[in-house]
């Protein structure tokens, strides 16, 4: 059974799935020549035929849409640098020179909390002017978002990586983003009378051929500025916008048995962005896909289910 992907997105970016082009090489690369001029129908056949057409659609159109896994998902980020100059904490009433950043990406916006932490948290610190005191004091683990003036790299105790000139993130993986997206793939089915569905619905998802794939991620950085209240006062700074061609999971991995879905937690392959080019990047990042939740929905209530009821 041939699966129909449909997509439901809160972002700009597009979900497609990587399927073989149809027909042989000699009919695409002359598809063009093949286009022959047709009579212009006679009225009654005209309406015949959109008629024709509306009784197809309301056959097929339940079982094509009726029936949805959907998907969803995170998107994860992890080895997390800081090379180049930031100018985001460096005047004004802030608590220069370090602060917690977040991420707006193409589906979902930036929060004041772990989207993409740095390494610096209750450290004692001082700058080239000797001024001395308690740096990232909040609870997030902070980067030094000035490397001007008097916080000039190679500095220590404002820098943690290649003998003190940049920084590299002490912690682990983060969730930067979410989204959501689905597909048809029809009625559950048991194929071999076991009483265990082993066909449409969430099981086998996109079959073992394709990929849940998401095309132009970004993620956006953002210096974040205020805590509380004071946050819609404020205006977050932009640092940086990170940009991935391609993410993506692999379906022969996610090994959703379930027809009603599942959480298998499964991450995607880890990819390096390919924006801005690396000789001119200030940050850096790996970013992959988690899918987190299938489930499946039959708003119709037009499957039957071979445990409750005698099905054909």
């Amino acid at each position: 059974m041939t699966t129909t992907n449909t997509i439901e997105s809160l972002q700009r970016a597009s979900l497609r799935l990587h399927v073989a082009s149809q027909g042989t090489p000699n009919e695409r690369a002359h598809g063009r020549s093949r286009i022959q001029p047709t009579a212009e129908p006679h009225s009654l056949d005209r309406i015949l035929r959109v008629l024709a057409a509306i009784v197809l659609a309301a056959t097929v159109l339940p079982q094509a849409f009726g029936q949805l896994c959907r998907v969803s998902y995170e998107t994860v980020n992890k080895d997390r640098y800081v090379y180049g100059r930031i100018n985001n904490e460096c005047t004004g009433p802030h608590s220069k020179p370090f602060g917690n950043w977040g991420v707006d990406t193409e589906s979902s916006n930036r929060v004041d909390g772990r989207q993409f932490e740095g390494w610096c948290r209750f450290r004692r610190a001082c700058d080239r002017n000797g001024n001395c005191k308690w740096h990232c004091r909040d609870s997030w683990y902070e980067w030094n978002s000035c490397t001007y003036g008097a916080w000039a790299p190679p500095l220590v105790g404002f820098y943690n990586h290649n003998n003190h000139s940049q920084q590299r993130s002490t912690r682990g993986v983060n969730v930067h983003g979410t989204g959501t997206m689905s597909y048809s793939n029809g009625c559950p089915v048991d194929s071999d009378g076991d009483h265990i569905n082993d066909r449409g619905g969430c099981v086998r998802p996109l079959g073992y051929r394709r990929n849940f794939t998401i095309s132009g991620h970004r993620m956006a950085l953002y210096e974040l500025d205020g805590k509380g209240l004071t946050r819609y006062i404020s205006t977050d700074s932009h640092v940086e916008t990170l940009r991935y061609p391609t993410l993506s999971v692999p379906a022969s991995v996610v090994s959703c048995t379930e027809a009603d879905g599942c959480e298998p937690g499964v991450v995607g392959t880890w990819s390096g962005p390919s924006r801005p080019p690396a000789s001119y990047r200030k940050t850096d990042a790996k970013a992959a896909i988690r899918i987190k939740r299938l489930e499946f929905s039959d708003e119709e209530s037009l499957c039957c289910d071979p445990l409750v009821e005698e099905c054909d």
